[in-house]
């Protein structure tokens, strides 16, 4: 029994997902080029220097600080054994 001959050609199902998947790239391609074309026509230029703002300055102060807190509660016990 001979086997039959194997076609060289490429099956027109995959030719067609190459096709598809070549027209995705191109697709995103350009978007994606677009898309950092528009951005950068908003993007704004640069103003010509400015003048410095006025900026009020203060000496530091040293101060001993308490490492504490106080919080007003009340403290019950979860669970109480009577003892007798």
């Amino acid at each position: 029994m001979t086997k039959p001959a194997q076609s060289a050609s490429v099956p027109f199902n995959s030719r067609r997902a190459g096709v598809f998947a070549a027209g995705v790239l191109l697709a995103g391609g350009i978007a994606a080029w677009s898309l950092t074309r528009a951005t950068a026509a908003e993007t704004p230029k640069p103003a010509a220097a400015a003048a410095a703002p006025k900026v009020t300055v203060a000496v530091v102060e040293e101060k001993l600080l308490a490492d504490y807190v106080e919080i007003t509660g009340h403290v019950e016990a979860a669970e109480t054994v009577e003892l007798r």
